[in-house]
C-alpha cells in the first residue's frame, strides 16, 4: 500500500513522542503518593507489670521525605491472646508523638499482642500487625559502687568523693550534690565531719558548710550559672593532735539545657521545669526492669518566667526508680548531652537515702520499633512502582521496534531511486541509512537504560 511521503515522514515521528507520553503516564503512576503511617516504639514492662508505655510517632511521607504530623487524636489498641485488651487515646504533639500507656495488668516480656494504631475520628488505618513485648533487662541496680566524679585533687587522711545525682547539674536550678567521707587508710564511713565547700566562679552554692551523717554521707545544693564549673571540698574532724583533714577539687558536669525535675517524696506532683522556651519534655519513670510511664509534657510559661509542666506521680509507680526528662523523644536511650535521670527511692530519714541514692545508676532499655505503619505503605509504593516501570519499558522497547520497521520501510521505498545514482552516491546512501537506524534504536536504548537506572 503506497502512502503518502509526508504522511509517512510524520508517522517517523510517532513512536517517540508517545514513548516521551506512555513513560511519563508510567512515572506518574510509579511516583510515590503522600502517605500517613505510625510507629510504635516498644519498650519492657516495669516489674510490676502494670501496662506497657510506649512512643507513638505519627509521620507523612510524600516522595521519601518524612515530616512529622502534629496535632492528630489517635487511638492505640493492643490485644491478648486470651482476647485481654487495652485502648488508649490522646493526640500527637508538635513533633508528632504520643506517649501511650496501655493498662494491660500482668503483660509478660516476649508476649506476643494484636496492635493496631488509628486516628481517632476517622478512623483511618495508620499501622496494624503482630508484636511482641521487648524482654526486661535481668541485671539488679543494687549493690552497685557509686560513680564518683573524678577528682583534680584529693589529698588529706579523710577521703572525700563526691557526686551528682541526676549525672550533671541542671543549668539555672539548685541540683543536689553529695559527698563521702572516709578514713583514708581503712575506708571506714566517718560521721559528723565539717565538709567546707568553695564553689569555682559561675558555681553557686546554697550553705557553704554540712556534716556527714553516721554513714559519711552529706548532702550540698549547688546551682550552675555557667556550663564549666568547679568546686573544693574541704572536710575537717576533731581538734588539736587528733584532728583529721581532707580536700577534694574537680569539675562538676554542668548539662547545659537540660530540665529540672522536681520529685514529689509520697505521692503529690512531678514538675518539669526549662530554662529555654522548649516547649515539649519527654519526660519517662523507669525502674530496674523496665519502661513504667512516658509523657509528652507541654510547656507552659509559669509565674517565674521559665516554662513547666507538673503531672500527679503514679500511684502504680515502681517503688525505687528513675524520672528521665530529655528534649527528645528518644533521649531515653542514650542517657547523655541534656537528657538527665533522676533516682528516687521509698521515703526514709535523708542520711539514710543518700547512699541508696547514691548506688542507683541508671540505664537504657531496647526501644526496638515494634509496629511499623510504613512498612506496608513503601510495598505500595514499590509495587505501583514496578507496574509503572514495566508500561514505560515496554511501551520503550515496541516504540523502538515500531520506530525501526518504519526507518526500514523509508529506506526501502528510497531504493527505487538508487539504479539511477554513481555507485559511490549508492554506497553513501546505504552507510546514511545504516548510521539513521542506529541512532534511533540508540536513543530508544539510552531511555530504557535510564528507566531502568532509575529503579535500581
Amino acid at each position: 500500500m503506497k502512502m503518502n511521503p509526508r504522511w509517512e515522514r510524520a508517522l517517523l515521528v510517532c513512536p517517540p513522542a508517545i514513548s516521551v507520553v506512555v513513560i511519563a503516564l508510567g512515572l506518574r503512576i510509579g511516583a510515590s503518593h503522600d502517605a500517613r503511617a505510625a510507629r510504635v516504639y516498644g519498650a519492657p514492662p516495669a516489674s510490676g507489670q502494670h501496662g506497657l508505655a510506649w512512643t507513638v510517632a505519627l509521620m507523612r511521607e510524600d516522595r521519601g521525605v518524612k515530616e512529622p504530623v502534629p496535632n492528630e487524636p489517635l487511638r492505640v489498641s493492643v490485644t491478648q491472646q486470651g482476647g485481654h485488651g487495652a485502648t488508649w487515646e490522646g493526640m500527637t504533639n508538635a513533633d508528632g508523638v504520643a506517649e501511650a500507656w496501655l493498662a494491660l495488668e500482668g503483660v509478660a516480656p516476649g508476649e506476643r499482642l494484636a496492635a493496631q494504631v488509628v486516628a481517632a475520628r476517622t478512623g483511618e488505618d495508620f499501622a496494624h500487625g503482630m508484636v511482641t513485648v521487648p524482654p526486661q533487662r535481668t541485671d539488679s541496680i543494687d549493690e552497685r559502687t557509686p560513680t564518683f566524679l573524678a577528682a583534680n585533687r584529693r589529698a588529706g587522711t579523710i577521703a572525700l568523693d563526691a557526686l551528682v545525682i541526676g549525672r550533671a547539674l541542671a543549668a539555672e536550678f539548685p541540683s543536689r550534690v553529695l559527698v563521702r567521707a572516709t578514713d583514708a587508710a581503712t575506708g571506714a564511713a566517718l560521721g559528723n565531719v565539717r565538709i567546707t565547700v568553695e564553689p569555682e566562679p559561675g558555681l553557686e552554692v546554697a550553705t557553704p558548710t554540712a556534716r556527714t551523717c553516721d554513714n559519711g554521707w552529706a548532702e550540698v545544693a549547688m546551682t550552675a550559672r555557667a556550663h564549666v564549673v568547679g568546686a573544693s571540698f574541704r572536710a575537717e574532724e576533731g581538734k588539736g593532735k587528733n584532728a583529721r583533714a581532707g580536700e577534694w577539687f574537680g569539675a562538676i558536669p554542668v548539662a547545659g539545657g537540660a530540665f529540672s525535675v522536681s520529685l514529689p517524696e509520697a505521692g503529690g506532683s512531678l514538675t518539669v521545669r526549662s530554662p529555654s522556651p522548649r516547649p515539649v519534655a519527654y519526660v519517662e519513670i523507669d525502674d530496674e526492669k523496665g519502661r513504667a510511664r512516658g509523657y509528652a509534657l507541654d510547656l507552659k510559661v509559669d509565674g517565674s518566667g521559665m516554662r513547666s509542666a507538673s503531672i500527679p506521680f503514679p500511684t502504680d509507680a515502681p517503688e525505687k526508680g528513675f524520672v528521665i526528662a530529655s528534649g527528645e523523644a528518644h533521649g531515653a536511650e542514650n542517657l547523655s548531652g541534656a537528657t538527665l535521670a533522676f533516682p528516687y527511692a521509698p521515703p526514709a530519714a535523708a542520711c539514710e537515702l543518700r547512699p541508696t541514692l547514691a548506688r542507683m545508676t541508671a540505664r537504657v532499655f531496647p526501644r526496638p520499633v515494634v509496629l511499623d505503619g510504613l512498612g506496608p505503605v513503601h510495598m505500595v509504593a514499590a509495587r505501583a512502582r514496578a507496574r509503572g516501570l514495566r508500561l514505560a519499558v515496554w511501551t520503550v522497547l515496541l516504540s523502538a521496534l515500531v520506530e525501526g520497521l518504519l526507518l526500514l520501510r523509508h529506506a526501502k521505498r528510497g531504493r527505487i531511486g538508487f539504479a539511477r545514482l554513481p555507485p559511490e552516491l549508492i554506497e553513501g546512501r546505504v552507510g546514511s541509512v545504516a548510521v539513521g537506524l542506529g541512532i534511533g534504536l540508540l536513543g530508544f536504548a539510552l531511555l530504557a537504560a535510564l528507566l531502568l537506572r532509575s529503579a535500581s
